[in-house]
């Protein structure tokens, strides 16, 4: 497996070992970089449409930490006590949708 399918399994691996209703933060940085990876690609990648809102809620927050840009948006819904994330539930209808439309 190459390198990125070992993170993905790392990642999950972890979330397996996390207790439930732990908020999870990812912070897409560089965002200010040609190439950077959108927070739609994080989402597919890392499969977290696959995710229950109820086991976990979750926010890929588009970032550029140089000038800070977002950065504040992502810690602020995370101190806030991060409620069931919109982002996941409209990632999660869309990724359902587009699955069943595939079969």
């Amino acid at each position: 497996a190459d390198e990125s399918t070992q993170n993905v399994a790392v990642f999950h691996a972890l979330l397996e070992a996390c207790p439930k209703n732990i908020p999870i933060l990812i912070l897409a940085n560089k965002q200010d970089i040609k190439g950077a990876i959108r927070a739609d690609e994080v989402i597919n990648i890392l499969e977290l449409a696959n995710l229950s809102p109820e086991e976990h809620s979750w926010l890929v927050q588009p970032c550029c930490a140089f000038d800070e840009e977002n950065l504040y948006e992502g810690l602020s819904w995370l101190s806030s006590g991060a409620p069931i994330s919109e982002q996941a539930r409209a990632y999660t209808k869309r990724f359902r949708t587009t699955k069943s439309a595939r079969k």
